[in-house]
Formats: C-alpha cells, structure tokens, sequence
C-alpha cells in the first residue's frame, strides 16, 4: 500500500467543506494531482465519487479520496479557506526546479516563469 498523503486542513476550510457535503450522501472530497510547470504541483480539489483505485482518507468527519498519482508526486497538503476562498499549498516528492529552460510541460506552452528565467 502506498504511503497516505499529509494532509492539513484549517478549522474554517474543515468546516466549510463539512458543508458542502451535508447534503451529498456516499460523496467525498477529492485531491487531484495534475502534473504543471516545472516551479508548481497542482491540485485540484472537488467532490467526487469513490473510485476502485482511490485511497480513502479521513479527517475526523471529512472523507477524502486521492489516487497513487497524488502519492506519487506529493508529500503535504495544506489547504486554508479564507475570503470565500480555498487556498492549496503543497510540499512535492521532488524538489521543484528553478530553472525552466529545460522544462517540457508548462513551460514550452508560453510559462511565465520561463520567461523571467530568460530575462534574467
């Protein structure tokens, strides 16, 4: 079995996603991870079904589900509400790159960051 993603959530995110679900029985909070430029790791969070693959989590009452993908590239989730709105921070696996000039996945598509690196 993989090992289980760190997740941290604060009292109002915990609390406001307790609430979305009320309503939605058998539903589950969901962390996607989707691969990004090489000075990100993106994750994506919403309410999804249980899927054969998924490992089940649970903070007290909040049930999250995540695939070997999200394991795989990502240590720590940090995930704040605040102003109406969710606020991801994430710790990878490997250490993000500084450097975009070699990058093949955001970067050739226009990055920003690329283009300070050239500048620099």
């Amino acid at each position: 079995m993989k090992n289980k993603v760190k997740i941290k959530i604060s009292e109002s995110a915990y609390k406001e996603l307790i609430y979305i679900l009320k309503d939605l029985k058998g539903s589950y909070i969901r962390f996607a991870y989707k691969n990004g430029c090489c000075l990100s790791s993106k994750i994506h969070i919403y309410i999804d079904s249980l899927q054969k693959e998924d490992i089940i989590d649970k903070i007290d009452e909040l049930p999250i589900i995540y695939n070997s993908q999200l394991t795989d590239n990502i240590n720590e989730i940090t995930l704040i509400y605040k102003n109406s709105t969710f606020m991801i921070k994430t710790v990878p696996v490997k250490r993000l790159s500084k450097d975009c000039s070699t990058c093949t996945i955001g970067c050739s598509h226009g990055c920003s960051h690329k283009n300070k690196m050239a500048a620099v």
